[in-house]
């Protein structure tokens, strides 16, 4: 049962994201592919307090009291921070895509705790783009 009611969820959660990142190309907002490094480089260049979780980018802004520079989750702006969040761990390693890939490094467990997180940016905070992956190596 337990099982049913998390995919039921995840299932939801993916049709409102769909919904919402159509609708926001369907009316003309600017929605960006980014790479790890570009993600790193456009959070710099706009001051934006940019997020990467599961694929998606967040734009978290709207809450620089907690993700704004000196803070202690200013760890994740700019980079991809999938594992990191997913394993609560904040040491580099964690934000590194050549160390760890959240589609294939991450258990069951850690899997949900990342939907977790990413349920809870969607709700909180607009969708800035989505992660490219295709030029990530792999040790």
């Amino acid at each position: 049962m337990i099982l049913f009611v998390f995919l039921m969820a995840s299932l939801l959660y993916g049709l409102y994201a769909f919904f919402l990142i159509g609708m926001k190309k369907l009316r003309g907002e600017d929605y960006y592919y980014l790479t790890p490094e570009q993600l790193d480089e456009e959070a710099k260049s706009t001051k934006k307090l940019l997020i990467g979780c599961k694929g998606l980018i967040y734009d978290v802004s709207v809450n620089a009291e907690m993700y704004g520079p000196g803070t202690t989750y200013n760890c994740f702006v700019g980079k991809d921070s999938s594992v990191a969040l997913a394993k609560l761990k904040f040491d580099a390693e964690y934000f590194d895509p050549d160390q760890y890939d959240w589609r294939k490094d991450l258990n069951s467990r850690e899997m949900g705790v990342l939907h977790e997180w990413n349920v809870k940016f969607g709700s909180k905070y607009p969708v800035y783009g989505e992660m490219v992956y295709e030029n990530i190596k792999r040790h």
